[in-house]
């Protein structure tokens, strides 16, 4: 690993209408001491002549191309492919703000942290870089001080320490100490991966710093995974958090526990809504979303962090499905 070096690790799938304003806001960055790596994940458009054309003078960005295998999987080779003693991550169809790399490096290193979160715009499909103004950064930050504590304030999905990863800086040297380096993405969880990421990784730390700057440009479009209709794929989902239910019952994570069980329980709400809205038929599996749901939702009530309305609809709401199922 290279002292200083920052691996920013871009996935890519046909993005063809995004990646100019991905690769500039790249080349915008006051940070110069970075490395991207875009994995091309078998796109079948014009991104990779894009990428080609776009890179062919900038020496530090690195295109590598596999067949189709999924977000996760694109994500694990640009770790493996990484030289930086930092790693982010960035969405092919989002931004980074100029200053996301400086003022992250600056937070991890100025307050002995081990993961630094920054948080991020939401703009409209037609949004382009040449939009983004770089603003003042404010100083302002708070701290998380504790794995299990950490993995609490992830679980509960609040929006100032969340779960993606494209708004965060990891320390490599922690990454690899998780046992499957540099395969951290389970290939069987295929939506949500990054619940699993973010809690095998805050299991190694003792500190997180969290940056007030708003430093990455989040684009809410229609052909994304997460706004799409209700798909088998989704149920992935369970695979990685019935990994991290293991991670806190072996480390005696007895907190952490409770907001992972309530986390199955919210996952599976919405679940048990989408294949309702698509008019899903497969009986058995909307049988085991019902019985999972009627297992875990007690967790709901007892998270102390856990919002109020949630707690105070979770007693009614497996009746409400069951008038549905």
């Amino acid at each position: 690993m290279e002292k200083g070096l920052i691996s920013v690790i871009v996935p890519c799938y046909n993005v063809e209408k995004y990646i100019d304003d991905c690769v500039e806001s790249l080349k915008r960055q006051t940070y110069k001491n970075f490395e991207v790596i875009f994995v091309n994940d078998g796109s079948t458009d014009n991104t990779l002549n894009k990428l080609n054309e776009l890179c062919k003078e900038c020496s530090n960005f690195k295109i590598i191309s596999q067949e189709n295998k999924g977000l996760g999987s694109a994500r694990n080779t640009g770790i493996a492919n990484s030289t930086g003693e930092y790693i982010t991550f960035l969405d092919s169809d989002d931004m980074y703000a100029p200053n996301f790399l400086e003022i992250m490096k600056k937070s991890i290193e100025q307050h002995d942290a081990d993961v630094a979160c920054c948080q991020f715009c939401v703009c409209k499909e037609g949004f382009h870089v040449g939009q983004i103004k770089q603003k003042r950064e404010t100083n302002k930050h708070f701290f998380i001080v504790g794995a299990e504590n950490a993995m609490c304030e992830l679980l509960v999905k609040r929006k100032k320490f969340n779960i993606v990863v494209w708004n965060k800086i990891y320390k490599h040297n922690l990454l690899k100490q998780i046992e499957t380096y540099p395969n951290i993405y389970n290939p069987k969880t295929l939506y949500s991966e990054d619940i699993e990421f973010g809690c095998l990784y805050l299991d190694k730390t003792k500190k997180v710093v969290v940056v007030e700057d708003k430093l990455v440009y989040y684009r809410k479009r229609k052909g994304s995974l997460i706004r799409s209709k209700f798909s088998e794929k989704k149920l992935t989902v369970f695979n990685g958090i019935e990994n991290v239910t293991k991670l806190c019952e072996k480390n005696n994570y007895k907190e952490a526990y409770k907001y992972i069980r309530a986390l199955s329980s919210i996952c599976t709400m919405e679940m048990l809504y989408w294949m309702f809205k698509a008019k899903y038929k497969n009986k058995e599996i909307s049988n085991q979303m019902l019985k999972k749901m009627r297992e875990d939702i007690k967790y709901i009530r007892q998270c102390k962090r856990q919002f109020f309305y949630l707690k105070a609809f979770a007693p009614i709401i497996p009746g409400f499905f069951d008038l549905f199922f």
